[in-house]
């Protein structure tokens, strides 16, 4: 997994959805959907995502699997990625 899109991930989930409060507590692998992102904070996430690196995001793909955590985010983001190559 790029430690570069789990960085850019990160960055926008601090400056942008967490505004830096619970900068601490964000770890790759800690759970976001438990009360850290509510679901606007998801909705941001998912525009970031689809814009950033180019992809959709599907309904049915917004699920706890996808993105419960940084690194889970991330290997979704380049599963995404691959997938839509030619």
């Amino acid at each position: 997994m790029s430690t570069a899109v789990r960085d850019e991930i990160a960055s926008f989930i601090l400056l942008e959805v967490l505004a830096d409060e619970q900068g601490d507590a964000l770890q790759p692998d800690t759970p976001l959907l438990n009360g850290l992102i509510d679901s606007w904070a998801l909705m941001q996430l998912v525009v970031f995502l689809e814009d950033r690196f180019n992809l959709t995001v599907e309904p049915e793909e917004i699920v706890d699997a996808n993105f419960h955590s940084l690194e889970a985010i991330s290997a979704f983001v380049e599963q995404k990625g691959q997938s839509s190559d030619p």
